[in-house]
């Protein structure tokens, strides 16, 4: 048998339940850095997040991501690699200021370049970067999601410890709020009604 003390203590307990069940759905669309690169959050087997966006066909998702590369991209055209038959679509970014760099002191700018692949179906959208290189603005050097520290700029060592912690936490940041950004334009109406 459980004992309240009080109503206010039981109401509580249900918004920290329903706080859980919000995050966990949130986390569910979201990218996590590992030291083998960008990973769905609650399975880093995938290294992919499905989109549920909900009353919108393949076709529509389809459409409405060409709408939003339209509005963000300055060159539209140049951006978008491959078109299948309005299931898949990749697309290329670059970001001059992706983030910064803390390499024992030296504060060091790093850009990045990366392809993204949409894979559309009734109600969802298959999402994944499956292609990114990110390097000193100022340098030959790349910053590698695992490595040897003097060879590159690494977010994990060898061994798989975490090196640069505010590192794994820009790239996540990065990634989510794009990830949130384009979800958000996928769920408005299709019909711009």
């Amino acid at each position: 048998m459980i004992y309240m003390r009080s109503s206010k203590s039981f109401m509580k307990l249900i918004f920290f339940a329903i706080g859980l069940c919000i995050s966990g759905n949130l986390f569910s669309q979201e990218f996590i850095v590992t030291a083998g690169g960008l990973r769905n959050r609650t399975d880093t087997s995938k290294k992919f997040v499905m989109i549920g966006i909900g009353n919108h066909s393949a076709k529509q998702l389809y459409d409405q991501t060409l709408r939003y590369i339209a509005v963000h991209y300055e060159d539209s055209g140049k951006a978008i690699r491959a078109r299948w038959d309005t299931v898949d679509l990749m697309f290329d970014t670059y970001v001059y200021d992706f983030l910064v760099y803390n390499n024992t002191g030296a504060r060091l700018g790093i850009e990045a370049r990366y392809t993204t692949e949409m894979r559309f179906y009734p109600d969802s959208v298959r999402y994944e970067i499956i292609f990114l290189d990110m390097k000193g603005q100022a340098s030959n050097y790349r910053l590698l999601f695992k490595g040897k520290w003097l060879k590159s700029y690494i977010v994990f060592k060898e061994n798989g410890k975490l090196f640069k912690p505010q590192t794994k936490a820009d790239i996540e940041n990065h990634f989510n709020d794009e990830l949130y950004r384009i979800t958000q334009f996928l769920k408005q109406d299709p019909n711009g009604g």
